[in-house]
């Protein structure tokens, strides 16, 4: 193998054995993309075309303040929870 004059190749071997020898994470202990970190059931709702267009539009605001990814249907869950603990 020739030198590089750029490069120590010696020292990357000794990195990749270091992290050859070290263990990887379980996979249980890796949370899968898109679940969230909750136990959840799946629920289906029958809203009208009304309701549904009144969640789309606080979605759109959520979204505007916050600049994540908003649905309508969570708009919906994070409503429903709030009536329920309210009682």
């Amino acid at each position: 193998m020739t030198r590089s004059k750029t490069r120590n190749f010696d020292e990357l071997q000794v990195d990749l054995e270091t992290a050859a020898a070290a263990p990887l994470a379980a996979p249980e202990d890796r949370r899968k993309p898109g679940r969230p970190v909750v136990q959840t059931e799946q629920f289906t709702l029958r809203i009208t075309a009304d309701m549904r267009k009144r969640l789309a539009g606080l979605a759109a605001r959520e979204q505007e303040t916050t600049g994540r990814n908003v649905t309508p249907q969570q708009i919906a869950v994070k409503l429903l929870g709030e009536a329920l603990k309210n009682g």
